[in-house]
């Protein structure tokens, strides 16, 4: 028989982003579409890249920069 090997235990911290970071992926390329700033075919990009991102459709935080919610801080996010 083997020893046994130890056990390690790690102390996990998550970061929770500010609630206005907070995005609904459906609601936010509704507001896209609505501003006039993206095409058509740029929103349609955004949505694909999302699609495949990994992020969750409700419950996705994204900073201001990146964040639709802020469209009219950052004129194209």
């Amino acid at each position: 028989m083997s020893p046994r090997q130890p056990v390690l235990l790690v102390d996990v911290n998550a970061y929770l982003p500010p609630a206005e970071y907070k995005v609904e992926w459906a609601q936010a390329m509704r507001q896209q579409r609505e501003t006039d700033i993206y095409t058509e075919e740029e929103v349609q990009f955004q949505e694909r890249v999302f699609a495949r991102s990994g992020l969750h459709p409700q419950r996705t935080y994204l900073p201001p920069s990146l964040n639709p919610r802020f469209v009219d801080v950052y004129r194209k996010t």
